[in-house]
């Protein structure tokens, strides 16, 4: 039985979504997880995401709170102090 092109296309393009979205779940990261990987504690993150700082998350469901590790890598970095600024001089 052979499947026409375009059904084949479509299976295939639902086959690859089905690939992304087990992607992202395996980047997607729990509150502990994120605290973890990020090295603070789940306080602390609880404390941002109510302040409306902290790491990008996003709700999965209504109480489902979730993190993607691109968004904690960027946070992390963008934290990062620069050799020269004056909190670094301040600490000489």
């Amino acid at each position: 039985m052979s499947i026409s092109g375009s059904r084949r296309d479509a299976a295939l393009a639902a086959a690859m979504k089905g690939d992304s979205q087990v992607t992202e779940q395996q980047n997607s990261l729990t509150p502990r997880q994120a605290a973890n990987y990020i090295g603070v504690s789940d306080a602390a993150l609880r404390l941002w995401r109510s302040e409306g700082r902290g790491p990008r998350f996003f709700r999965a469901g209504e109480k489902l709170i979730r993190y993607r590790r691109a968004d904690l890598d960027f946070w992390v970095e963008s934290r990062l102090s620069q050799s020269g600024t004056s909190e670094a001089r301040a600490g000489q």
